[in-house]
């Protein structure tokens, strides 16, 4: 059985990633993290075959009584840090809505994400995809991308 985390704080772009997982991955076991803090005590608890992840996430999930949590454009990076922090290489997949991301206070563009997080952090990314709902376009990418797991 393959176990998949989905990190992902979008209803409908979860239930997207989900159907993609489990039309690909018969018999997949998906855990699903709203925030960065879900993320990492889900990674803290078990290794993964596959990590789809979001990059703009709430630091904290939502709890009724409390406060909002913050927004994190880049909330995806805290994960990826906490991957190489702990020598972790399970294969990671960013999908994302935006057509850049900030790293180290320069937008890059999605193209070059791969590259500049391999070269920042010691973790096993796979690739980086523009992510539009109702697409076949990153359905496709996806698909390339994990094809050998």
């Amino acid at each position: 059985m393959v176990d998949i985390l989905i990190v992902e704080d979008d209803l409908h772009k979860f239930e997207e990633l989900e159907g993609f997982v489990l039309g690909r991955f018969a018999g997949a076991w998906v855990e699903k993290a709203v925030s960065v803090s879900s993320a990492i005590r889900a990674i803290d608890v078990r290794r993964f075959d596959l990590i789809l992840l979001d990059m703009a996430l709430p630091s904290h999930t939502l709890k009724p009584g409390n406060g909002p949590p913050s927004s994190l454009l880049s909330g995806g990076l805290e994960i990826i840090h906490e991957f190489d922090f702990s020598n972790r290489n399970e294969p990671i997949v960013i999908l994302t809505q935006h057509p850049e991301i900030e790293i180290d206070s320069e937008l890059i563009p999605l193209g070059a994400v791969t590259d500049k997080i391999n070269e920042l952090f010691s973790v096993n990314l796979l690739g980086c995809i523009f992510y539009e709902m109702g697409s076949d376009a990153w359905r496709n990418k996806l698909e390339g991308l994990v094809a050998e797991i």
